[in-house]
């Protein structure tokens, strides 16, 4: 959250019960586990990483966070600070993340995405054959 609102702006989040609300969404899913997370108490982390100009790749950061985070007060999820090398690595973790969605065995348009995957493929073994 701290990518999109700002890190001087969190005050504004203060009032909103985050855990309430997911609780609620536990709930209406019918999680096993809901009732169990009502005890559970919320630790906002501090971070060494902070974007102030990003602001549009919140969705990476939190997929990058939650793929590495150890429990640690040490903890680094490896990305550079703000700026070109960062960028380089946002490049990456996209085609990354979105590889892994459209190739899930939930995605119901998996089927499509992977024939016109190997349709791409086979033009480049042509285009390859061709030059």
């Amino acid at each position: 959250m701290d990518v999109v609102f700002g890190s001087g702006n969190l005050d504004k989040l203060s009032n909103i019960d985050l855990k309430k609300y997911f609780l609620k969404y536990l709930e209406y899913i019918g999680h096993p586990k809901s009732n169990l997370m009502t005890k559970a108490v919320c630790t906002r982390l501090e971070m060494s990483l902070r974007t102030e100009e990003n602001c549009v790749d919140c969705n990476v950061f939190l997929m990058r966070h939650m793929e590495t985070y150890l429990r640690s007060k040490n903890w680094n999820c490896g990305l550079k600070d703000e700026g070109p090398e960062q960028q380089t690595q946002i490049y990456e973790l996209r085609k990354k993340y979105l590889s892994r969605i459209l190739k899930s065995d939930i995605n119901i348009k998996r089927s499509i995405v992977l024939e016109e995957l190997e349709d791409y493929r086979n033009c480049q073994v042509a285009l390859k054959k061709i030059s």
